[in-house]
């Protein structure tokens, strides 16, 4: 196994629009997304934003989770040998390789704060650390790809409707039924939505060409915060 720097942040960039409201959008916002919000890849989904500036947008879907074990994915890790919970799928970009959140508000080296209680771990000794303190499936969670979004688009997706923007919490990060988090999350929004305007705005899963530039710019922006690993998947 080994862990690589995450190389494109960047992605599904059809065209540019302008940014507004960006001091409502950050690290640690949840997305919750709308009811006629039918693209596949984000039909009745929530999105826990684990960067967010001026050079796009990149979060994990809290509510997918796989039957691929965590056991499995961490393979040659002994420390992981005996876990019974299973990884999340993060989102449609690199779902080859994985994140780890951790439930804790610990500051040193390798693990990265997001928001309150929740961090990234960074490198393989962070995850050791971790996983040898017996964290379990609601403190420690894998993410087996991400979702991304390029400058302006994201805004323009909540622009239109697509996204109920909300505060985010640990409580929801690792939330004990992510099945139902979807459902529960947007009978509640009325009273938690930061955005929600418009209507229907479909999400784009893939780079297009014209993304090249502004993946660099990212790659350089933020080579060495995010750090992923290449999962082995069950023969």
């Amino acid at each position: 196994m080994r862990w690589l720097s995450l190389a494109c942040l960047v992605v599904g960039l059809l065209f540019i629009c302008p940014v507004f409201a960006q001091d409502e959008l950050a690290p640690g916002k949840i997305l919750v997304a709308d009811r006629d919000l039918k693209d596949p890849n984000f039909d009745q989904t929530v999105v826990y934003l684990i960067t967010y500036d001026e050079h796009g947008a990149v979060g994990l879907i809290l509510n997918r989770e796989t039957d691929t074990p965590v056991s499995q994915i961490l393979k040659g890790i002994k420390e992981a040998a005996n876990r019974k919970d299973f990884a999340f799928s993060g989102g449609p970009v690199e779902n080859d390789s994985v994140l780890a959140l951790y439930r804790t508000n610990a500051r040193k080296q390798g693990v990265h704060q997001i928001s309150r209680d929740v961090s990234a771990l960074l490198d393989e000794k962070a995850l050791k650390e971790a996983l040898a303190d017996g964290a379990s499936g609601a403190m420690l969670r894998f993410f087996m790809g991400y979702a991304g979004w390029g400058p302006g688009q994201l805004e323009m997706e909540i622009e239109a409707g697509a996204w109920s923007v909300l505060s985010g919490d640990a409580k929801t990060v690792f939330d004990a039924d992510p099945d139902t988090l979807w459902d529960r999350l947007n009978r509640r929004k009325d009273e938690h939505v930061v955005k929600n305007r418009g209507a229907g705005c479909q999400p784009a899963a893939g780079c297009q060409p014209a993304c090249a530039g502004i993946i660099q710019r990212a790659r350089l922006a933020v080579a060495g915060l995010i750090h992923f690993t290449s999962i082995d998947r069950p023969a």
